[in-house]
C-alpha cells in the first residue's frame, strides 16, 4: 500500500467511504495518457468494475450531443447562433428566443418542469400545454442552468436532423469514430448502478437516472448517453485539438466561441458548456481560467484545460445507493487538483490500467 499510486489511492479511499461504489477516470496531459477503474457494480454485488462498462453521463450529454450538434452546424454556416427558435417552431411562445440564448442558459427559461409526470408523449404539446410555467426570469439578471432550454434545442435538432440519434450519429459518432458512447437503454450487465428505486426495487443499471429523459424514450438533448472514460476522452481530445486548431472536425474558431463564457455578465456559461467560475469551480483551483467542461449529476464531468494542453474525464455512480449524497461537491475540486499537480509536477506520464 505504501507504494500505490497517489491517484489511486485517493479514489479508492473515496469509494471505501461510499462516495461512489464504481469509478473510471482518463486523465491526458500533451498527449500523455493515465486511466484508472476500480470498485463494484453496486453495493449489493461484489461484479468488479473495468474499464469496458457503461456510466450514465447525465448533462454531460449537452456537450457531448447538443453543443457539440450545433457547433458542427454553425462550422459549416448551417444555422446561425443569432438565429431564433421561431425559424425552426413557429408560432410558440418561445418562437422569440435565439439559439444563443439556450445553449448560454441566459433565456430566462424555468430550470426544470416535470414533464414525465404526464402522459402526454409530444414534447412540443407538453410544452404549448405548460407555457404559463416555461419562464422564470424573461429578463434575467443572470444565468439559470435550464433543462427546459435544452428541449427546445432538441425539437431544434428534430426538424434539422430528423431526431437526435441521427444528429449526433451524423456530427459527432461517426465522424470522430466513437465507441463506447450511446444512448440508452443499455443491458443491465454493461453498466454500473445509479439510483436505488421504489417502484423497481431496485437500483437503475443501464436505464436512464433522468426521469423527464426516460419519459422521452431515453434519447434526449439534456441527457441519456452512457459512456466509458476511454469514449468520452476520445470526444474530449477532438475539442481540445479544435482548440489548439490541430483538427478538421471543428475550427478553432468556432470552438472558441462555445467555450468561452457567453454572456460574461450573466454567468460562467459557454455554449453548451460550462467554463471555469473564479471561486468554487468543481474543476479546482489548478485547471487554468481557459478550462471548459461539464458535469453529469450521476456523478460525473469532463474538464479540458487548453493552457495545460490536457483533459480530465471523471465517470463516477455517486447517486448511487441515492442521489441525496453530495459528497461528491467535495471530492471533485480536490480530485482535479490532485492531477493537475502530478501534470505540473512531471513533464513525463505513464499508463495505469
Amino acid at each position: 500500500m505504501a507504494n500505490q499510486d497517489p491517484i489511486q489511492k485517493f479514489l479508492e479511499s473515496q469509494r471505501l467511504a461510499f462516495v461512489f461504489s464504481a469509478y473510471q477516470i482518463w486523465a491526458e496531459h500533451r498527449g500523455v495518457s493515465e486511466h484508472w477503474s476500480g470498485g463494484v457494480t453496486d453495493y449489493w454485488n461484489n461484479e468488479k468494475v473495468g474499464d469496458k462498462l457503461l456510466f450514465d453521463i447525465g448533462s454531460m450529454t449537452k456537450a457531448v450531443v447538443t453543443g457539440s450538434v450545433f457547433a458542427r452546424a454553425v462550422d459549416r454556416k448551417q444555422l446561425d447562433l443569432g438565429e431564433t427558435v421561431g425559424k425552426y417552431l413557429p408560432g410558440t411562445r418561445y418562437s422569440g428566443l435565439t439559439l444563443h440564448s439556450l445553449l448560454s442558459h441566459s433565456s430566462g427559461l424555468a430550470a426544470w418542469l416535470p414533464f414525465h409526470q404526464t402522459p402526454m408523449t409530444s414534447m412540443s404539446a407538453w410544452l404549448a400545454h405548460n407555457s404559463a410555467h416555461l419562464f422564470s426570469a424573461p429578463k434575467p439578471s443572470k444565468s439559470v442552468y435550464s433543462d427546459v432550454g435544452f428541449w427546445i434545442l432538441g425539437l431544434v435538432i428534430e426538424k434539422i436532423w430528423g431526431d437526435i440519434q441521427t444528429a449526433f450519429d451524423t456530427e459527432v459518432k461517426k465522424p470522430l469514430a466513437l465507441r463506447g458512447v450511446q444512448f440508452g437503454p443499455v443491458t443491465a450487465a454493461k453498466a454500473v448502478a445509479t439510483e436505488f428505486r421504489e417502484e423497481r426495487r431496485a437500483a437503475l443499471r443501464g436505464i436512464v437516472f433522468d426521469e423527464n429523459c426516460e419519459a422521452m424514450g431515453g434519447t434526449a438533448a439534456h441527457a441519456g448517453l452512457f459512456a466509458t472514460a476511454s469514449g468520452v476522452a476520445s470526444w474530449a481530445r477532438h475539442w481540445l485539438d479544435a482548440r489548439k486548431g490541430r483538427t478538421q472536425w471543428l475550427s478553432a474558431k468556432t470552438a472558441e466561441i462555445f467555450t468561452k463564457p457567453a454572456v460574461p455578465a450573466l454567468g460562467s456559461w459557454g455554449l453548451g458548456w460550462d467554463t471555469k467560475s473564479k471561486t468554487g469551480s468543481s474543476a479546482g483551483s489548478r485547471f487554468s481560467p481557459n478550462s471548459f467542461g461539464h458535469l453529469g449529476y450521476p456523478g460525473t464531468s469532463v474538464w479540458i484545460d487548453p493552457d495545460s494542453d490536457a483533459f480530465l474525464v471523471t465517470l463516477t455512480n455517486r447517486v448511487h445507493p441515492s442521489r441525496l449524497d453530495e459528497r461528491v461537491r467535495v471530492f471533485r475540486p480536490q480530485f482535479h487538483d490532485l492531477v493537475h499537480s502530478r501534470w505540473e509536477g512531471s513533464k513525463n506520464g505513464a499508463s495505469h490500467g
